[in-house]
């Protein structure tokens, strides 16, 4: 699905577009019976490996989307961007395991992406 990307967003940053979409999926998720979570990890100190090693027996998994979506059983996965921003290679290999698991996943740039995707998937109208 090809989207134009909105200039709008082009001085944000990631986490900027991404409380712009929460804000969003907030406003929306009980007039349209969906709710949603971030997976913050950004937040993880990789410098402390005996943390880390921790964490990935507790199920921590890097490439992780930044968004997962929940609807009518269904699981929805968006990964946020700033303008231009390239996903990693663990966001790929994630990306990848999500479609092959019949999940919807997408890559947005701005909270105007976001919105058609959601519109896309039925989740909001």
């Amino acid at each position: 699905m090809s989207r134009a990307r909105s200039n709008l967003s082009a001085d944000l940053s990631e986490s900027d577009i991404q409380s712009q979409i929460v804000e969003y999926l907030s406003l929306m998720s009980d007039s349209f019976g969906f709710m949603f979570f971030s997976v913050p990890n950004e937040g993880i100190d990789r410098a402390n490996p005996a943390r880390l090693s921790k964490l990935k027996r507790m199920g921590f998994r890097a490439g992780v989307s930044d968004l997962v979506i929940i609807k009518n059983g269904e699981v929805f996965f968006l990964e946020v961007k700033r303008p231009h921003g390239k996903q990693s290679a663990n966001q790929i290999l994630f990306a990848g395991e999500a479609v092959l698991n019949d999940c919807p996943y997408e890559v947005v740039h701005s909270l105007d992406e976001a919105i058609a995707v959601l519109q896309y998937w039925l989740i909001t109208a």
